[in-house]
């Protein structure tokens, strides 16, 4: 799934679990992909490091093993540096 951006107000859990609710994906094993930049957020991470099902990874350190064993939510910024990559 690729999402524009992740703007959340706070670093809170709570705050991402809602998020995540909100697209139906709360129940799964999710990675999350950041762009090199938006990596750098550290109120966005801190907000989601807590969530049991969920891992966090930058664009350019993402790996296929990572890819292969979670469901994929990209911002719009990583997906088009993944693609980048891929070319």
């Amino acid at each position: 799934m690729v999402i524009d951006q992740i703007n959340l107000s706070s670093h809170k859990t709570k705050e991402a679990n809602n998020f995540l609710t909100q697209l139906k994906v709360n129940d799964k094993k999710i990675l999350i992909v950041f762009s090199a930049q938006e990596s750098k957020n550290e109120k966005t991470k801190k907000a989601f490091r807590n969530l049991p099902n969920v891992s966090l990874s930058n664009s350019k350190k993402v790996n296929v093993y990572e890819i292969m064993n979670h469901s994929l939510l990209f911002t719009q910024e990583a997906f088009t540096e993944m693609e980048g990559r891929l070319k």
